[in-house]
């Protein structure tokens, strides 16, 4: 991986959580060349000088060696309280912030396989030192034995497991001291004999209390004894520290696992078995190494992967509700559950599990809580699949809030399922967790958003150039609702949307006209000046900007006027003797954008280059006009010309584009394309609201509010995405082959989306779950949008009749 190029920085990049940033290239500029020199400088690395560097994309720097002022702001991130991802350097920004000290040269990195290596040693001495230790004691001890049987298998103890069943009341007052250990192999680290341990095996709160003194060492986790037995193993601890003192200054070891001369024989025998004290899941703390001695020249941390430091601080800084989301979870069959369900034993009894006797509750949704007693009736354990937030488990509040946040809806995931035959919540379960939780999380969410977007408006006190189009849920004049959006041109950002339906206006073509309506009222009343609107040629909308918004210039849609003259002239190639004009077509569309894009806010000019593609296509390129009088191209040459399939003038095909180009209405709507407006990023909108309000599922007007919202939170977080780079440092294209041409092109390939804010909403939900500080809406009743009220049931089956049933 590559690494900081900083002095004295040892950060790596993909294993320590932080951004980097590219050295710049000398040879792209001289701006670029003094940039570099400027950071070789700062870097104080004795391996770059700015005479013999050679770009590379693993030259880079981390982002603690810049200015928090260096880093572009995203202030819709920080609304809503999560990192945006991937810091962006401002331009010209410098590393400033490098310590001092040696170059880079002087510093000797070791190789991680070296590291592995001694830690294995470290561990080797480790476990000679502490079975010397467990031999010692077991000679030693004559009060407490073990049964022959046990004493036979002394040299090979097994694994233990621990219960999770109820033990009684844990005593607190147990001492520790200091009891010798091995003279020849460890004669200077003492160790600090276990604490007195339960018949049950769990740990007890005093070892806890052990691991946070810096001076113990402990290896896994204690575990705590019966409290009869604390008296013996005291005389034994002082009779044998007696012998030896222990050293005060030097840390202390803790054994993280009972032996066998630990425990006394009693009535009823321990359902435990010991566990290997050489369990690869100990922890050491830091000790005095010998700086001559290679074995011990590394520390546990210096060895420790730097993933799992990463891991490590990003688990401490996590808050509840993060933990569970970022908690990995599994699909676990059945089967496996109750292998392990069969191989507990009771903690009093030590009886096994009864398999008649294992209650099973799946009745909550996604989790499985089970209760298992023992052959004798005593409870072995109780479990459950999840973590609960109050009474409810927090895998429903998570699948529900990720089928609703990733587009999804419940009648596709829980088929899904079903399928599986996966444990799956009801839909009267979902329904009620997206409306108590989810709706009132994207509600907030979005209102968050807009109110950062207007903001930002009214702080650079500009006029908006908005783009507005509608968008219905179903095609034809059959829609429920209609969804209208306004875009912001300048951000390219939806700044206000509304959802209307059917009912409010009483006919679905007038949906569109009452959401533009709406939306530009409620622009108006906050105070914006709006200078420009760009709409598709909609009759009643633009009767609408004469009448009610006057001071509001009304531009077209280049992309909509083009596509109406391209179906115009399609219609128009196919009668008889007009075929060539299917050769003009595409040059005939790209004659319009180039007039919108360089007319420079002429409406003269604007018309006029419009019409003299009836010159140029019968190869007349200078022609009389007022403002533009010939073609703007470059002379054509002789050979070129000739390969060209001029239309002949006055021909028929020449006439039918004649109709089509010199059209009054046609005229008088492209001088209101002088601004070089179009809606395409809503277009590109509306195809990303597929997934979430597919029209051929039906939705409430709540459902339908939400899964727009969330549809345009998407689309403006993940706006203005860089393009992607290759390994060669080259942007990324795709080589696609369109349906409808039929010829190859190439796109470029952007950056994938961030979809951070998805966990934020998330852990929002679960703090939803948890105080309900958002209101939550009511449903109300909507009734049904059919003009006529609903007859009887029983009325319409007697009049129901099949045609495909035969009469009798």
């Amino acid at each position: 991986m590559p690494s900081c190029q900083a002095i004295n920085c040892v950060n790596e990049r993909g294993k320590c959580g932080k951004s980097f940033f590219e050295i710049p290239d000398p040879l792209k500029s001289s701006e670029k060349r003094k940039l570099c020199k400027l950071w070789i400088d700062h870097l104080r690395n004795d391996k770059l000088k700015i005479e013999t560097f050679v770009w590379s994309k693993g030259r880079v720097v981390c982002e603690e060696h810049f200015e928090q002022d260096c880093f572009e702001r995203n202030l819709m991130a920080e609304s809503l309280g999560f990192k945006s991802g991937r810091l962006t350097l401002k331009p010209g920004a410098v590393p400033t912030l490098v310590k001092p000290g040696p170059g880079v040269a002087d510093r000797q990195k070791e190789r991680t396989s070296t590291k592995i290596f001694q830690e294995k040693r470290r561990k080797a001495q480790l476990r000679s030192s502490v079975t010397a230790f467990v031999n010692t004691k077991e000679k030693s001890s004559n009060k407490r034995t073990l049964s022959e049987s046990t004493d036979s298998k002394a040299t090979k103890p097994k694994k233990f497991k621990s219960s999770t069943a109820v033990h009684p009341q844990q005593s607190d007052d147990i001492s520790f001291e200091n009891v010798p250990v091995h003279a020849e192999q460890h004669d200077k680290l003492p160790l600090l004999t276990i604490p007195e341990i339960l018949p049950c095996g769990h740990p007890c709160e005093v070892c806890r209390k052990i691991k946070g003194d810096e001076n113990v060492l402990v290896f896994d986790h204690s575990y705590s004894k019966s409290k009869a037995e604390v008296d013996t193993s005291s005389e034994i601890q002082h009779a044998s520290s007696s012998e030896t003192p222990a050293k005060k200054d030097k840390p202390i070891f803790i054994s993280s696992t009972p032996l066998k001369t630990d425990f006394q024989k009693c009535a009823v025998e321990p359902i435990f078995t010991p566990v290997h004290i050489l369990d690869e899941s100990f922890v050491s703390l830091t000790q005095e190494d010998d700086p001559e001695d290679v074995d011990y020249s590394l520390s546990v941390d210096q060895v420790e992967s730097d993933s799992d430091n990463f891991e490590n601080d990003i688990s401490t800084c996590y808050t509840e509700e993060q933990k569970l989301i970022k908690e990995n979870k599994f699909i676990v069959f059945e089967s496996a559950i109750d292998t392990l369900i069969n191989k507990l034993k009771c903690n009093i009894c030590e009886c096994p599990v009864d398999p008649d006797d294992i209650v099973k509750d799946l009745s909550n949704g996604t989790v499985i809580t089970i209760t298992a007693n023992c052959t004798s009736g005593h409870i072995v354990v109780k479990w459950s699949s999840q973590p609960f937030l109050g009474k409810m488990p927090v895998g429903n509040l998570l699948v529900s809030a990720a089928t609703l946040f990733c587009g999804q809806t419940y009648s596709h995931i829980s088929q899904f399922a079903e399928f599986c035959n996966l444990q799956y919540i009801s839909h009267t379960t979902y329904n009620k967790i997206q409306r108590q939780y989810l709706m009132p999380v994207v509600q907030h969410t979005w209102s968050l958003l807009q109110e950062v977007e207007l903001k930002k408006i009214k702080e650079q006190n500009r006029q908006i150039r908005l783009a507005g189009d509608g968008r219905c849920d179903s095609p034809g004049f059959s829609a429920k609702y209609c969804t209208y959006s306004l875009l912001d041109i300048e951000t390219q950002r939806i700044i206000t949307f509304v959802v209307v339906k059917v009912t409010e206006t009483g006919s679905s073509s007038k949906m569109e006209v009452e959401g533009f309506r709406r939306c530009m009222t409620l622009l108006l009343d906050m105070g914006f000046r709006i200078e420009v609107l760009a709409t598709d040629r909609h009759v009643q909308i633009r009767s609408i900007m004469k009448k009610e918004f006057p001071e509001v210039q009304h531009q077209f849609d280049v992309w909509h006027l083009c596509k109406s003259i391209k179906k115009k002239l399609t219609l128009k190639a196919k009668g008889k003797g007009c075929e060539d004009l299917n050769h003009w077509m595409k040059s005939i569309c790209n004659h319009l954008w180039w007039c919108a894009s360089n007319c420079g806010g002429d409406k003269d000019i604007l018309e006029e280059s419009w019409i003299s593609i009836v010159n140029h296509t019968v190869d007349i390129h200078s022609f009389e006009g007022k403002f533009f009088k010939q073609c703007a191209h470059t002379p054509i040459e002789p050979e070129v010309s000739d390969t060209k399939k001029w239309l002949v003038k006055d021909s028929k095909a020449h006439k039918a584009l004649k109709e089509v180009v010199l059209d009054k209405r046609l005229r008088k709507d492209i001088r209101q394309l002088n601004e070089f407006c179009h809606t395409g990023n809503l277009e590109v909108f509306h195809s990303l609201l597929l997934k979430y309000t597919p029209k051929r599922q039906e939705f409430d007007n709540d459902q339908m509010w939400t899964r727009t919202a969330l549809a345009v939170i998407d689309h403006n977080l993940n706006q203005n995405r860089g393009q992607k780079v290759n390994k060669d440092g080259e942007k990324a294209y795709k080589l696609v082959c369109p349906k409808a041409t039929g010829q190859w092109v190439a796109k470029p390939v952007f950056n994938n989306k961030n979809y951070q804010w998805v966990f934020a909403m998330i852990e929002n939900v679960l703090v939803q779950k948890e105080t309900m500080t958002l209101p939550v809406k009511e449903r109300a009743q909507e009734g049904n949008i059919a003009p006529l009220p609903v007859p009887s049931k029983s009325a319409l089956i007697q009049k129901h009749f099949s045609r495909f049933e035969k009469s009798s």
